[in-house]
């Protein structure tokens, strides 16, 4: 049979199935030219019908094998054969015969649960599975995870399984941040590596409730803004007494957030609060700085999320990549979550514990990486699940994300459908929903706990302003009180198979 797409691109065809692989297959109806439209696993097709006898039925169930996966795809039927008895064989009974497999029950199991969910099946898929599946005593969960890394097209191997179990199961980043921050005080490490993993987590932590200052020092460099900020004392604050120097010091070290600038005030003996301290310097730097009001003005949130992402690791394969690439491989870790949690596993002075720790966080955090993993070249459908740091305190934000990619793979900004879910403090459950086509913005926020209304309407132009620099438009903005559960469930469950169903122009 010579498979065409049906409602879809040929495109998301072509390399989605190999040679030998199996398919249970229904037909959904009888079309003209001897043709017929089938549901082939998780697709519909139509098929063009050679010779069959006994004809195929609307309705009816079959197996079929891929004989050709490029363009044309084709396939052929599985023969049902009654066994020696007489008696029809399951489906599962087929397979084993097709590929000739040993007729045990986990076989079984493995082959019934792919045909249930419409998974392609082959030899080798079945013998990993059965391979990882006696590593555990959860088969319901595990062949889930299993079908999961088929669906992504990762090698069923015990390294990738294992980074996908620890994402389902495994605690959420923010609370094994508190966890391993505890264990190093506990264990009164002070080995490099701990010093710069405890440094970099507070850092991560903090990195959201510091003051508009922060926002100078990743825009300028710590040098140009400790040389700002001193003209900044040395102007407001003249005569400073030379044993009040080193309290500076310490606060142009710090990451400058409100409690720090608090502290600051206190030691040095000013009066005045610390939201009017730190617009002094906003003022001043503005003065002295080509474009630095601007620059400071904006928002220290913006970003928050491609930021977190950086700071937890998500390209730190990337960046070692490229040093080698360019020759510049340094001895250190790169300044990331996840190089530093490496550090101090590879660490033999540092405590036991503290290294267990470490090592299970980055399998948390590649696990997360692998997450957006995609079978599909031109298509990106994933979830996340990551803490931010927001309001003095780590959130734990879900992530859902589908769209289509670029000829270069890189996310295409202009049509997608981007989920969050969150669980704030004073808002509780709270769903955005962010969809975008031709670069038009429909947002919308479900939250049954308060009437926000009232607050995005004074906050739309801001946010229409914002999103038309970045050459989108922003064409609804609207509460809703029911909190939709089937997009909460994509933002918060990990593993989410891709099944998509929009047209991929190639």
């Amino acid at each position: 049979m010579n498979f065409q797409p049906y409602a879809i691109n040929q495109s998301q065809l072509i390399g989605t199935y190999a040679p030998e692989q199996i398919l249970r297959g229904k037909v959904l109806d009888i079309l003209p030219d001897r043709t017929a439209l089938v549901q082939l696993g998780a697709k519909q097709v139509v098929a063009k019908v050679a010779s069959v006898d006994p004809p195929l039925k609307v309705g009816q169930d079959y197996l079929f094998q891929i004989q050709q996966g490029a363009n044309p795809l084709l396939a052929k039927l599985v023969d049902r054969k009654p066994a020696n008895s007489g008696s029809m064989p399951t489906m599962a009974d087929d397979v084993l015969s097709t590929l000739q497999l040993k007729n045990d029950s986990l076989n079984k199991q493995v082959i019934q649960a792919f045909l249930d969910h419409g998974d392609p099946i082959s030899r080798e898929s079945i013998l990993n599975a059965r391979a990882l599946l006696k590593m555990s005593g959860d088969f319901s969960g595990d062949i889930q995870t299993i079908r999961w890394m088929m669906n992504r097209q990762l090698p069923l191997t015990e390294p990738f399984f294992r980074l996908a179990k620890d994402v389902k199961t495994s605690e959420h980043l923010g609370s094994q941040f508190g966890s391993m921050l505890l264990e190093i005080q506990r264990s009164g490490a002070q080995t490099e590596t701990v010093e710069r993993l405890k440094t970099a987590l507070n850092t991560f932590s903090q990195s959201q409730n510091a003051t508009g200052l922060t926002s100078l020092v990743h825009g300028m460099g710590s040098k140009k803004n400790a040389e700002l900020l001193r003209s900044f004392f040395d102007t407001h604050i003249p005569n400073l007494p030379e044993k009040s120097q080193h309290k500076v010091d310490s606060f142009l070290s710090s990451s400058m957030s409100l409690k720090d600038v608090a502290i600051l005030l206190k030691d040095l003996k000013i009066n005045r609060s610390s939201q009017a301290f730190i617009n002094e310097v906003k003022t001043f730097a503005a003065e002295q700085i080509a474009n630095a009001g601007s620059r400071l003005n904006e928002t220290e949130h913006s970003n928050l999320f491609l930021k977190a992402l950086k700071k937890l690791g998500f390209d730190y394969e990337f960046q070692i990549s490229d040093s080698v690439k360019h020759g510049t491989l340094a001895a250190k870790p790169f300044d990331s979550l996840k190089g530093h949690l490496l550090a101090v596993v590879q660490d033999q002075g540092a405590p036991p514990t503290v290294r267990k720790m470490a090592h299970e966080m980055v399998q948390k955090i590649t696990g997360e990486q692998i997450q957006m993993a995609s079978a599909d070249p031109f298509v990106a459908q994933f979830s996340l699940q990551i803490p931010i740091a927001f309001q003095k305190e780590l959130t734990n934000v879900s992530v859902y994300w589908e769209g289509k990619r670029d000829r270069k793979g890189s996310l295409d900004p202009n049509s997608c459908t981007i989920v969050l879910w969150l669980e704030l403090t004073h808002l509780k459950e709270t769903l955005v929903n962010i969809r975008v086509q031709n670069r038009s913005v429909t947002l919308n926020i479900q939250n049954k706990q308060m009437d926000l209304r009232r607050w995005m309407k004074s906050g739309e132009s801001i946010l229409k302003k914002h999103l038309a620099e970045m050459g989108y438009d922003l064409v609804s903005l609207s509460q809703s009180e029911k909190i939709d559960r089937n997009l909460m469930k994509k933002a918060t469950d990990p593993l989410t198979e891709s099944n998509y169903r929009m047209d991929v122009k190639v």
